[in-house]
């Protein structure tokens, strides 16, 4: 995680190092209401009115977040 002022270039930094160390880079924008659920899934309602439920960033590239560990 790095935090840091407006426009100062943290994603940019961030996708170059995943780029360098051959991996991907995922941005999650934190806000007041953000769950640590939220990173694992998300649920919505789709446009038929029927409830969802979506892999969150952690579990879309769970598999290329593994080999760094």
């Amino acid at each position: 995680m790095l935090e840091g002022n407006i426009g100062v270039g943290q994603t940019t930094l961030l996708r170059a190092i995943a780029r360098t160390l051959g991996g991907g880079c995922e941005r999650i924008e934190g806000t007041i209401d953000l769950m640590p659920s939220d990173l694992v899934y998300h649920t919505f309602v789709d446009e038929n009115g029927n409830p969802q439920v979506a892999p969150g960033p952690l579990l879309q590239h769970g598999g290329a977040l593994a080999t760094f560990f």
